[in-house]
């Protein structure tokens, strides 16, 4: 599965992924890709990616990705200058980072994250939201499935939403192998866990809305009505079977 957060208001992290893809046997192309809010801290040019797997006694491993590209992703209106640019305006920018890997074997739980430290204590549906870490991480079973490639977002993802209008958000994803995919509400992820919502938010309604939050598990389309004036963190888990 992929995991991302969207929707998020972090010191500079706004969202993120990571995937990967088959190269070969037990090779792989491991991308992540970060959206930073253009108001906060630079990002750095290289991270570091943790990888483990319990069932092969492999733990704490890291390697570095090395950023490809970065492209200011966020809607701006003629005349206005965002952040990005040296302006006022909320700007977003995405950053991409890679770098190929090889495997040490075929095991079943392959866990590829990423941590952050820390959120904006300006989120409004996490409890504590400042020392809460955000973490973003894929899964992968090689070993019943040994040259298979994550899915992939087709995408970018909404980061402003109009109050009091339906809204629908396209989360679609494809994959490479031709897998089917669901897609579900999920919690955020904390550094070795979730992260802990402020009632009545919830992960499974982590905005206020006038209408039910609605996501469709076979398109990935979320439908919501917001009804205030929110910095909220929505997390977006895909499946492939």
């Amino acid at each position: 599965f992929l995991s991302t957060p969207v929707l998020l208001n972090a010191t500079h992290i706004m969202g993120g992924e990571i995937t990967y893809q088959n190269l070969g046997t037990n090779q792989y192309l491991v991308k992540l890709v970060l959206y930073r809010d253009c108001s906060g801290i630079q990002a750095v040019t290289t991270y570091q990616i943790n990888i483990s797997s319990a069932s092969c006694g492999m733990y704490d491993s890291t390697f570095t990705v090395y950023q490809t590209s970065v492209a200011q992703i966020s809607p701006v209106c003629p005349g206005i200058v965002t952040a990005c640019n040296g302006g006022a305006a909320v700007g977003v920018e995405k950053y991409e980072y890679e770098n190929v890997i090889n495997l040490p074997g075929n095991c079943p739980d392959y866990v590829f994250s990423y941590l952050e430290c820390c959120r904006n204590n300006s989120i409004t549906n996490l409890f504590i939201s400042a020392s809460a870490q955000a973490r973003f991480e894929a899964t992968l079973n090689n070993l019943s499935t040994p040259f298979n490639s994550s899915p992939v977002f087709t995408d970018d993802p909404i980061m402003f939403l109009y109050t009091g209008t339906l809204q629908t958000i396209n989360n679609n994803a494809t994959d490479p192998d031709g897998d089917s995919l669901v897609y579900s509400l999920a919690p955020a992820l904390d550094t070795i866990g979730f992260v802990q919502y402020n009632p009545p938010y919830t992960y499974l309604n982590p905005i206020s809305s006038s209408s039910p939050i609605v996501l469709d598990p076979q398109t990935g389309i979320l439908s919501i009505t917001p009804t205030g004036s929110e910095r909220d963190v929505v997390s977006i888990l895909i499946s492939e079977y």
